[in-house]
């Protein structure tokens, strides 16, 4: 009876390694409606989490400000009729300045700005209140 219960649990614990041991080697298998990583699926497609998407508008509202504040650190530079838009690195430029001097120098600060990987010139020359906004 005692080499029984003995069998018993050397069996129990051996059947749960295995288990565990198998379990970590196969990727974890999708509940109906999920995928393997847990990101929400529509008809077996993945729409990716919320969480990525409020991550990535936080980004692009963070470069938006960082192009704005590198601006605002250039002497005699008027951005008051810009708009600063970033969308995954892509920074677009768009409203008026008072001359085209100063929207090139607008485009230049834009493009030395860590994380900027392109800019979208849309400035045009107009006096204030001017047209392009």
């Amino acid at each position: 009876m005692k080499s029984e219960s003995r069998l018993n649990k050397s069996c129990g614990a051996l059947c749960i390694l295995s288990a565990l041991a198998i379990s970590s080697l196969t990727p974890a298998m999708a509940q109906p409606g999920t995928s393997a990583s847990g990101a929400a699926t529509t008809s077996g497609v993945i729409t990716g989490s919320a969480t990525a998407a409020s991550t990535t508008k936080a980004a692009d509202r963070t470069l938006s400000k960082a192009v704005r504040a590198a601006m605002q650190k250039e002497r005699g530079l008027d951005t008051t009729g810009v708009a600063i838009r970033a969308h995954e690195g892509e920074v677009t430029l768009k409203g008026s300045m008072p001359n085209a001097d100063q929207i090139a120098t607008a485009q230049r600060i834009a493009q030395s700005v860590p994380g900027v990987v392109s800019v979208t010139n849309k400035l045009v020359v107009a006096p204030h209140g001017g047209l392009g906004r």
